[in-house]
C-alpha cells in the first residue's frame, strides 16, 4: 500500500490486483508447506495477506463482461461500509452529510460503473481498510472524497504515520485525535472523538486561514519519561506489618467555581523556511496554534500557545479507597492549583501538581496550559472509579493530575 495519501494518485487498481495476487500466493504456499516457521515474513506481507483474504471475502467473481470487469463487491459488504461511513458522518455533524449520504447511497448499487473513485474511498467501500494508521486516514479522506464541496476544495497530502493535522471546514474543523488540537479540544461539550478523529470542533481564524484547507501543525514531540512513583517504595513497605490507623487519605479540594469560555481557536503563521511539509506531492501549510479563554469568575483572558503535543492519560480504575503509606508520605507531597492561577504559573520539580478544573471549561484550560508548558498529566475523574490516592500515584513525584 502506499503510504502518502493523495486524491491524485497514480496508484491503479491493476497495481492493487498484483499485490493482492502475491499475497494470496504467499498464502497457499504457507498451507501447503509444513515447516512450522518461514523467516522473512515482514509485518508489511502479513498485512497484505490479511488484505487479500478481506479482499476475497467481500468480492464476487464475475464472468468477464465487454467492459472488462470480472469482479464485483458483495452487496452486503458494500452496504456494511456505506453505512458505517454514513453513521461516522452524523456523529461529527458534517455539514456536507446531504452531499455524502446522496453520494454514498448511489454506491450502494453494485451494477453502477462510478468513474473518479479515490483510492481510499474505494479501499473503504470494499472493506479493506485494516485498524491501525491507516483507518483514521481512510475513513476522513473517504468522506472528503464523497462531498463535491470538499472534493476539489480540500487539497494536500500527507504521510500516514502524521497525526498532527487536521481538516478546516466553514464555522467548524475537526482533528486527528493525536494531534494537539485534537487532545486538548477533546472535552468540549458535543465533540466527539470517533475513529481516530475529533470534532466537530469551533472553527478556525487566523490571517492567512482559507474557508476550507487541509493544514498541519507546528509542536515539538511531547518528552515521554518514566518519573518516580511510590509503587515500588509501597510494595516494600507492605511487606512488613504495619498498622493502617495512621495512613492518611488525600483529601479532595472543593469543587473549582471558574467557568472557562472558549473564544476562539486561531492559527498563526510560521517563518517561511518551515511554513511547509516534508516533501509530498501537494505541500501543507504548517501553523502554530493559539487559544483565547475567558475565566468569568475571575474577570479575565488569557491567551495560550500550544508549544507541545502534550500526552493525557485517564486514571486507571481501582477497587475501594486507598490511603498513603506514612512511610512513603514524601512521594505524595502536592499543590493545588485553581484554573485562575495557570497563567501565571511554572511548573514544580519538587511536588505533584493538582489542577481544579472541575467547571465547565475548565478540563480545555487545563489541557491547554499543559500543552503550553511541554508536560504530560494524568486525567482524573472520580466517577471513572478510580481512588484519588491512586491517582496521585499514576502522577507519580513531579507528575501532574488535572480532575
Amino acid at each position: 500500500m502506499r503510504d502518502q495519501v493523495d486524491r491524485s494518485s497514480d496508484y491503479h487498481i491493476i497495481d492493487f490486483l498484483y499485490q493482492i495476487l502475491h499475497a494470496k500466493e504467499i498464502s497457499l504456499r504457507l498451507e501447503k508447506d509444513q515447516v512450522r516457521w518461514h523467516g522473512g515474513i515482514t509485518h508489511k506481507v502479513i498485512y497484505d495477506m490479511i488484505a487479500a483474504e478481506l479482499w476475497l471475502q467481500g468480492m464476487q467473481i464475475q464472468p468477464s463482461t465487454q467492459s472488462g470487469q470480472s469482479f464485483t463487491c458483495r452487496p452486503e459488504t458494500r452496504k456494511q461500509q456505506i453505512e458505517g461511513m454514513i453513521s461516522f458522518a452524523e456523529k461529527m455533524k458534517w455539514p456536507y452529510l446531504d452531499e455524502a449520504r446522496e453520494f454514498l447511497q448511489t454506491l450502494t448499487d453494485t451494477t453502477a460503473v462510478v468513474s473518479g473513485l479515490g483510492i481510499r474511498l474505494w479501499d473503504w467501500i470494499m472493506g479493506l481498510v485494516l485498524p491501525g494508521m491507516a483507518f483514521a486516514v481512510t475513513l476522513m479522506y473517504g468522506l472528503q472524497q464523497s462531498c463535491k464541496s470538499t472534493k476539489e476544495r480540500l487539497t494536500g497530502s500527507v504521510w500516514v504515520r502524521e497525526t498532527n493535522y487536521g481538516f478546516i471546514l466553514p464555522q467548524v474543523s475537526y482533528w486527528r485525535s493525536r494531534s494537539v488540537l485534537g487532545r486538548v479540544l477533546a472535552p468540549l461539550v458535543g465533540v466527539h472523538n470517533v475513529g481516530g478523529w475529533v470534532g466537530p470542533c469551533p472553527g478556525i481564524s487566523g490571517p492567512t486561514i482559507k474557508t476550507s484547507a487541509l493544514v498541519k501543525l507546528k509542536t515539538r514531540a511531547s518528552s515521554v519519561k518514566l518519573l518516580e512513583d511510590a509503587v515500588d517504595d509501597e510494595l516494600y513497605q507492605l511487606r512488613a506489618p504495619h498498622s493502617n490507623a495512621t495512613w492518611e487519605e488525600p483529601e479532595l479540594p472543593p469543587a473549582s467555581k471558574e467557568t472557562c469560555e472558549l473564544q476562539a481557536v486561531r492559527l498563526a503563521d510560521l517563518p517561511a523556511d518551515i511554513s511547509v511539509g516534508p516533501s509530498v506531492r501537494v505541500p501543507v501549510q504548517i501553523y502554530h496554534a493559539k487559544l483565547d479563554f475567558q475565566l468569568l469568575e475571575a474577570k479575565t483572558t488569557a491567551t495560550i500557545s500550544l508549544y507541545a503535543n502534550s500526552i493525557f492519560i485517564a486514571a486507571l480504575p481501582c477497587q475501594g479507597t486507598h490511603r498513603i503509606n506514612p512511610k512513603v508520605k514524601h512521594l505524595y507531597r502536592r499543590r493545588v492549583l485553581e484554573v485562575s492561577d495557570l497563567p501565571k504559573a511554572e511548573l514544580s520539580v519538587e511536588e505533584i501538581t493538582v489542577i481544579n478544573a472541575t467547571a465547565e471549561g475548565g478540563e480545555v484550560f487545563a489541557r491547554a496550559w499543559c500543552a503550553q508548558k511541554g508536560t504530560n498529566a494524568v486525567v482524573w475523574k472520580k466517577e471513572k472509579g478510580c481512588c484519588f490516592k491512586c491517582g496521585l500515584m499514576m502522577a507519580g513525584k513531579e507528575g501532574l493530575i488535572i480532575y
